[in-house]
């Protein structure tokens, strides 16, 4: 296939093999429709997650504990990191996380990034919990078992080096042919320049464009521009990093609302590819935000929060809509919550 087919195919958001998308990597072309991609299939919104490694010693008491530390600063959203010990008990831990319900702290959504050598029971398990995504290293096998016993929503990691990094996205991008993947994870080691990876991330959303990419919060905010999501640095507060998001006319979002309402598997892809969760998105994101302000958010951060909420509210063209929004804001005010559409 021509440069320029290929070039077509992803503008049209219709995805790319791995071939032609390793073809796109290596040429000369900017990527710069990959922002509109991204805008197209999701929204102007990054989501905010928390991380969660627990430590070999943890017990439900304790690991439910540390995600409490989580819930009462604003987070709604974990990634939950186990080693081949803690994936044991992978589905009672999800559990344990999202019977956090309190009025005003609670987790809504837990993301699981299991090691290689899961069993086949640990991942059973894991489809009768309610865990988001289930994500694996893109070079393993193990996503493919993961979809053999009937888990609907799985992710896909990567780690990218300089050294690798061609091979890296080949492997990740093959994987993703064969899985239809729910999200992809990516993270870069420091050998690794920053350009190098956000042609990497310009990359990946052409060839998934109605795949969420999740990136760490350190990296440069641009990258938002392809990236869907941000996994929290561990040195950086919660708060800091909406306030310099918003400062940056990013929209924060702790939205849930996918998992909570069944949009999850190929429903999830159908919605990104007719625009429906470009609407869901962005009114789920203003919704979550405003709840993050009300809750959470230092005087500071809900200052040029509730500015931007307000300048997105007035955006709103359908009055019917907008009304629906104005009548969400107030109620939340008024002490409701959970609240999307």
């Amino acid at each position: 296939m021509e440069l320029n087919e290929i070039i077509s195919l992803a503008k049209e958001r219709r995805g790319l093999d791995a071939e032609s998308a390793i073809r796109l990597f290596g040429s000369d072309e900017t990527l710069d429709f990959a922002e509109k991609l991204r805008r197209d299939s999701f929204s102007s919104a990054t989501t905010i997650s928390a991380p969660l490694a627990p430590a070999p010693v943890d017990i439900p008491e304790k690991l439910k504990y540390r995600a409490e530390k989580l819930a009462a600063v604003g987070h709604r959203r974990v990634l939950l990191t186990l080693n081949r010990e803690a994936a044991k008990a992978a589905s009672a831990a999800v559990d344990t996380l999202l019977s956090i319900e309190r009025k005003k702290d609670d987790i809504r959504r837990v993301d699981v990034y299991l090691p290689d050598g899961a069993s086949e029971d640990i991942l059973a398990e894991l489809k009768d919990s309610h865990a988001a995504a289930v994500i694996f290293n893109a070079d393993s096998d193990y996503s493919l078992l993961a979809g053999s016993v009937g888990l609907e929503d799985v992710g896909l990691a990567m780690r990218f080096t300089q050294d690798e990094c061609l091979l890296q996205l080949e492997v990740l991008l093959r994987r993703a042919e064969e899985i239809s993947p729910r999200l992809m994870l990516i993270f870069r080691d420091e050998s690794l320049p920053p350009e190098i990876f956000e042609r990497i991330c310009r990359t990946l959303r052409a060839a998934e464009p109605f795949c969420p990419l999740i990136i760490d919060s350190s990296e440069d905010p641009s990258l938002t521009k392809y990236a869907t999501g941000y996994i929290l640095a561990p040195s950086e507060p919660l708060d800091r990093l909406v306030n310099r998001m918003i400062r940056a006319k990013e929209l924060p979002s702790f939205c849930s609302a996918c998992r909570c309402e069944g949009r999850t598997g190929e429903t999830f892809r159908d919605d990104c590819r007719s625009g429906k969760l470009h609407n869901f998105c962005y009114l789920n994101a203003l919704i979550s935000l405003k709840e993050y302000l009300t809750d959470f958010g230092s005087q500071d951060t809900r200052i040029v929060g509730t500015d931007m909420i307000l300048r997105e509210l007035y955006s709103i063209k359908n009055d019917d809509v907008r009304a629906l929004m104005v009548k969400t804001m107030k109620e939340i005010r008024s002490g409701e919550r959970n609240l999307r559409v």
